[in-house]
């Protein structure tokens, strides 16, 4: 039992501060999050800063933590399996 988490990319690399940010790369850190995904709706407005995000995470926690949140645990979901 459990809860799974994800993420906006907008809110570790994008035009959000203080608190939100914050709060979400402690998450990270910690490894509490199972998903990474956006919350764009147009290119002009909320546009998505997926490659920024990618870059930003395996910058600080490598490249196997993202193919965690974007591939392997997006991927179990879907196959109705336990992360």
């Amino acid at each position: 039992m459990g809860v799974y988490i994800q993420f906006n990319t907008n809110s570790i690399v994008g035009n959000i501060r203080g608190k939100t940010k914050k709060f979400v790369r402690r998450l990270l850190h910690h490894n509490l999050v199972h998903f990474m995904a956006t919350d764009a709706h147009n290119m002009s407005n909320r546009s998505p800063v997926i490659n920024k995000s990618k870059e930003y995470i395996i910058k600080k926690y490598g490249k196997s933590y993202l193919d965690r949140l974007i591939i392997h645990n997006p991927k179990k979901v879907l196959n109705n399996e336990y992360i």
